[in-house]
């Protein structure tokens, strides 16, 4: 049999616990988030910002593109990640913002991607 003052502990615990999820939209934002440029997406390292820019993406053929392996262990390693030869790549660039400079990486792919790819 429960007393009052155990009702009261249970109900107070339990009504706190309701309100758990709401602390999280109290919390301050974190001072690494930076606002978004179009077509990037920019994380804050310290004092370096990283810059990512898309140019696409591209269906690319495993098959032909690794080396040491055959088609089959590509292809049961894909299997196993729920995924299927061609895979979509992402084209991307990158931007670093340095304290007093910026560097630009690129990877230079050329024709990997086919024309009209890689035009960042």
């Amino acid at each position: 049999m429960l007393t009052v003052k155990k009702l009261a502990l249970s109900t107070l615990i339990t009504s706190s616990l309701l309100f758990y999820p709401a602390l999280h939209s109290l919390a301050e934002t974190p001072q690494h988030v930076v606002k978004q440029p179009a077509g990037g997406y920019s994380v804050q390292v310290g004092d370096v910002l990283v810059t990512s820019f898309t140019d696409g993406s591209v269906a690319q053929d495993l098959h032909t593109l690794l080396r040491r392996t055959t088609a089959q262990k590509t292809d049961a390693l894909l299997a196993k990640n729920f995924q299927a030869n061609p895979v979509e790549v992402s084209i991307n660039a990158f931007l670093i913002a340095l304290p007093g400079h910026k560097i630009l990486v690129d990877t230079g792919s050329g024709q990997l991607f086919g024309p009209g790819n890689g035009g960042v």
